[in-house]
């Protein structure tokens, strides 16, 4: 009987030497599951819980969920492994998590560090673009600190979905095409071959995993880009998105520019 408690403790102080000082770090996409593996040898006189130590929250103990957020559950697949999934994470569930091991001598924890990343997107071709009539031009939209690619991404010109659609109306006599490179880092193109008036407006970039971005495209005809290339100065532009673009942030110039054409017609 002694030989059999001596060894029910070792068995226990060796359970506990397994958690001593460890720190896993887990990182998690936002939107996506979490998944926080404790393994903890099985003995019938050991309780394993997983506590959130932001708010000392329990949330699981053995088999049971004791969080009524259904977010939180347990995947208990094989006798020493305890899995903590969180579905659907979010920013604030960044923090520490303790899975601890308690028995009759005390309790041990393994500490987990779960960060989570939020991927962001950006277009590379500034706020606004520049493009003279007739010719070709292509938006380019990255996606960024993205562990997962998103699932899609769209692209808009104003309230129109352009990945699928047919091009008529708006791209009348064009066509949108539009890539997907899945990297990482996810990159969406969307070309317009021929740039008419009618594809002036506003682009937006819409990923499944980011928030949307949008540029503002101006097609202007040759007479109106040589008199905003004169006002900018350079003297050079592309209206190619994966070369250097000459982008110029002061909408208003482009207005007054339109406006000085506009009223010499009315005189001629």
């Amino acid at each position: 009987m002694v030989e059999s408690l001596g060894e029910a403790q070792r068995s226990e102080n060796q359970s506990v030497s397994l958690f001593k000082d460890e720190i896993t770090s887990t990182v998690a996409q936002l939107g996506e599951s979490a998944f926080l593996s404790c393994i903890v040898p099985r003995r019938p006189e050991i309780t394993v819980s997983w506590v959130r130590l932001k708010d000392w929250r329990i949330l699981t103990s053995e088999t049971q969920v004791y969080y009524k957020d259904e977010r939180f559950r347990l995947a208990h697949e094989s006798p020493d492994t305890w899995t903590l999934v969180i579905k659907f994470v979010k920013k604030e569930d960044e923090g520490l998590y303790d899975c601890q091991m308690s028995t009759r001598h005390g309790v041990a924890s393994k500490r987990f560090q779960l960060t989570v990343v939020v991927p962001e997107a950006t277009i590379l071709n500034g706020e606004d673009l520049f493009v003279s009539a007739g010719s070709p031009f292509t938006l380019t939209c990255m996606v960024k600190e993205a562990i997962l690619p998103p699932h899609y991404v769209l692209w808009y010109h104003e309230s129109r979905l352009l990945n699928y659609a047919e091009q008529v109306g708006p791209l009348h006599r064009t066509s949108a095409v539009v890539d997907l490179d899945p990297g990482p880092p996810t990159v969406s193109r969307l070309t317009v071959p021929v740039a008419q008036r009618q594809d002036s407006g506003k682009y937006t970039c819409r990923p499944s995993n980011a928030h949307p971005v949008a540029v503002q495209v101006h097609v202007a005809q040759g007479n109106e880009m040589a008199a905003i290339q004169a006002t900018d100065g350079s003297g050079t532009w592309s209206s190619s998105a994966d070369s250097q673009i000459n982008v110029l942030h002061n909408h208003s110039k482009f207005l007054f520019i339109t406006l000085v054409y506009f009223v010499k017609s009315l005189y001629l």
